[in-house]
Formats: C-alpha cells, structure tokens, sequence
C-alpha cells in the first residue's frame, strides 16, 4: 500500500471518529477529527501539484497556467 494510500484511509477513520463523535453530541472532538483529516488529505494533493512522490525532491516548480496557455 502506498503512502498516499495509508493517508487517505487514515483520513477516512478520522472522518468516521468525527461522524460517531458528532452523532454522540460532541461537536469539539468532531470538529478536531474533521479538521485533522482535512490536512492530510490536503498534503498528497499538494505533492501531486507539485510532481512529487514520497522521497522524491522537488527540482523545479511547475508553473502557473495563463489564459494564454488555454487557447
């Protein structure tokens, strides 16, 4: 399983921990639960934009697309 693979199921368990804290009334924990898988699911996204993989440096950054770039 890869990185990027553990890190999505982990933010899954953090999102169902979050659905049963709420469903139990405690809103704080279901708020920190949600909060936490957001960042991880943020992080390979990130990687990917930039053309990583786990371990892999980064050379250069891709960059921006322009309107000019559309046509």
């Amino acid at each position: 399983m890869s990185d990027q693979e553990q890190l999505r199921n982990r933010a899954a368990r953090l999102l169902a921990m979050a659905l049963k804290a709420r469903e139990e009334g405690h809103l704080d924990s279901a708020e920190r639960f949600t909060q936490r898988a957001s960042e991880i699911l943020d992080h390979p996204s990130a990687l990917e934009r930039l053309g990583t993989r786990s371990g892999e440096k980064v050379i250069e950054h891709p960059e921006p697309k322009t309107d000019r770039d559309k046509e």
